[in-house]
């Protein structure tokens, strides 16, 4: 039933507000340059990792022996060994389904000494093993992508789109504000 009436509704609204035109190139222009900034599109990595989970707390020799099962992991790695296979095997982490993968994140996403081994390393390389509040980690960033700014054609459909709502929002509130002028409303007893 609910469907039924928005697009009752809908089709009343677009027989009475008309087709809404695209926004010229002009406009698109002019909300480009002017919101800019919303355009732009963080640094990021696209990273994988082996995890070999240690506590915080855990005591020296520990630390030790979980420190040397991801110095062999990364060992193995150097060989040639596949990654995402020893990630699937050994990881502790529960990208281990995915070969390891965290996919694409900027800074501020990840704990900070792994943070910072993904954006400094080379691209394919396998990192030094790094400590975190979670364990040792093996690294491998697959890309790096620096900051930038979208282009005007990448976001042109966007923000045609965004500019058409806000078109069609106004015609809305012009017809509704029409009815409400024409409407006589009684109270009754």
């Amino acid at each position: 039933q609910d469907v039924a009436r928005n697009l009752r509704v809908k089709k009343l609204v677009d027989a009475e507000t008309g087709e809404t035109p695209d926004p010229t190139p002009e406009k698109i222009q002019s909300f480009y340059q002017s919101k800019r900034a919303q355009f732009d599109v963080p640094e990021s990595v696209h990273a994988r990792h082996i995890l070999i989970v240690c506590q915080a707390d855990a005591d020296e020799a520990a630390k030790a022996e979980k420190k040397a099962a991801a110095e062999e992991v990364r060992k193995r790695l150097l060989e040639g060994a596949d990654f995402a296979a020893l990630a699937a095997e050994l990881s502790d982490c529960p990208s281990k389904t995915s070969g390891g993968d965290l996919g694409t994140f900027s800074r501020g996403k990840m704990v900070k000494a792994f943070e910072d081994a993904a954006f400094s390393q080379e691209v394919k390389e396998i990192g030094p093993v790094i400590a975190s509040t979670f364990g040792f980690h093996v690294v491998q960033t697959l890309e790096h992508n620096e900051a930038r700014t979208k282009s005007l054609d990448e976001v042109r459909g966007d923000i045609t789109a965004f500019l058409k709502r806000g078109e069609q929002q106004q015609a809305v509130i012009a017809y509704v504000k029409k009815l409400k002028q024409a409407a006589d409303v009684t109270y009754g007893n």
